[in-house]
Formats: C-alpha cells, structure tokens, sequence
C-alpha cells in the first residue's frame, strides 16, 4: 500500500506483511504463524492444510500461498473479532472499521469463493467473497456490496473495506477497477456473531480462496476514503 493509506497509524490493531519474512514463522515451507509486523498480540495462525510461504508476487514482493487446495488461517478468534466487528457488544465504542489487503487469484471457480470471512452463519456474518464471474464482493446481514469490475486471476490487487457504524454505510474499492461502491448496511450492526474471522476460506464446502495474500491492515475505526 502507498499513500495516504500507508501513512495512517491510528488504532492499526493488526498488520500483516509477507514482504517482511522475519514475521513469516513456519514449519517445513508452512505457515504456523503469520506475526503482527508491529509486534502486537494478533496473529494469524495456522488452522489446517498447508499454507506456503514464501510466494513471490510479480511486484517482487512476497506473501502467503493458499494453493488450490482447502487451506486457512484463522485471522482473528472469535473474542478478538468481537472486538472489531460487534458493535453491538465488544466494538460499541468504535466508530466503525476498515479493512485493506492485497492478493493475487490464482483461479476463479464456478461457485463463490470465500476469501476471508467468520467462521459458520454467513448469511448475517462479514465475508469477502469472489463471485464465479469474478466480481468482488461483501457478504454482510445477508446483503452484497458489488465492485463494478472483475479480479483477472494472477495479476495482484489491492482492496479496501470501510464501514461506518452509525449509518452503516460500507466503502468498497479495488484497484483491478479503480472504483469506489458504497452499500447500505444495518448501523451498529453485529457482524461476526461471535465466530472466528478465517483467512483463505469461512465454510466447510469448497468455497476456498484460491490464491495469495500479501499483505493485510486492520483498523478498529472508520477511515474515510471519499470524505
């Protein structure tokens, strides 16, 4: 990320960076443990299959390989999700959350693909879901915020989530079609009912991401990107 993005420092709860391999912890070409780059006490761990690292990506930067296959992380537990994304308990006191990260596709299926997401009960839970045409899309209190444009499997993409939790508004933005797609969502609404945030999948069907992660920031308040 470049940018006014990069420069914001403010309630960065989690930082994730596989361009910095001293924060990539494995075990036989697997991730174990992907570190918060400022050493802070939110990891991403391994959850099951096999997760490689590194992956180059053609900027020449690195990140974590999902593969073809069902593998995961878990981002966030249940408890430290709440504290992002229920805002009807835990997050009350924030004024919303952002989400920026890069990938690359490696494949697009004939079904959704669930890039990250929380753990069971999608249907009113957060998710970032890649549709078989190709769209990007989010998957919050049974609604979805279209991109407007298509994600071309290995070419590497950046995108950016904010949600404004007293009017509900949710930001979309990708840099595969540069536009920007607000959709309305419930205010101080509950999204992670209390379940795990998971990396590379949020089901147990075929639904997985099929790809790589290079890097990810979280914030616990809204940054506005239109304002």
């Amino acid at each position: 990320f470049s940018g006014s993005l990069r420069d914001v420092r403010a309630d960065l709860v989690l930082h994730l960076d596989g361009s910095i391999g001293s924060t990539v912890q494995t075990s036989g070409g697997n991730v174990t443990t992907w570190q918060d780059v400022n050493g802070g006490p939110l990891d991403a761990t391994a959850l099951s299959g096999d997760v490689a690292y590194p992956r180059a990506f053609p900027i020449g930067l690195n990140g974590v390989d999902f593969g073809l296959t069902k593998n995961r992380l878990e981002m966030l537990s249940a408890a430290e999700s709440s504290e992002i994304f229920n805002f009807q308990g835990a997050a009350s006191g924030n004024n919303g959350f952002t989400l920026a990260f890069t990938m690359i596709v490696d494949a697009i299926p004939s079904s959704d693909t669930y890039i990250m997401g929380h753990k069971a009960g999608l249907k009113n839970n957060f998710a970032v879901v890649l549709q078989s045409d190709g769209l990007l899309i989010i998957k919050a209190s049974n609604n979805r915020g279209f991109t407007g444009g298509t994600i071309t499997p290995g070419v590497p993409v950046a995108v950016v989530i904010s949600y404004e939790a007293s009017s509900g508004s949710i930001t979309l933005w990708n840099s595969a079609s540069n536009t920007f797609v607000i959709t309305n969502q419930p205010a101080n609404y509950n999204f992670s009912s209390n379940r795990r945030l998971e990396l590379g999948t949020a089901n147990n069907s075929n639904n997985y991401f099929r790809g790589a992660s290079g890097e990810i920031r979280l914030w616990d308040e809204r940054i506005p990107l239109l304002d």
